[in-house]
């Protein structure tokens, strides 16, 4: 699955953070460098939900940004974590 991620200039480095998950943030000195970052940073920010078990919020659209893949291993793992959760709350 496929998270939007927002890189931006902030000085002289680039933050990222992602659209759907506030808790996945990182940076980097070049753009390259960020982009880089960015999938330990959100598989780092799931393991917060994992441990919390909090339901995952779902990839919105990319609407032009730059997109990173979740490994299947890890969104096998999201999906199993949503799905109890549902199961729990129903």
């Amino acid at each position: 699955m496929n998270y939007p991620v927002i890189i931006e200039p902030d000085g002289n480095t680039f933050m990222v953070r992602f659209v759907n998950i506030p808790e996945a943030m990182t940076c980097a000195d070049t753009y390259e460098e960020a982009l880089e970052e960015t999938r330990d940073a959100l598989i780092t920010a799931f393991e917060f939900y994992f441990e919390d078990q909090r339901q995952i919020p779902m990839p919105s659209d990319a609407n032009g940004r730059d997109i990173i893949s979740v490994p299947t291993s890890v969104w096998a793992k999201v999906l199993l974590l949503n799905t109890m959760l549902n199961e729990h709350i129903s």
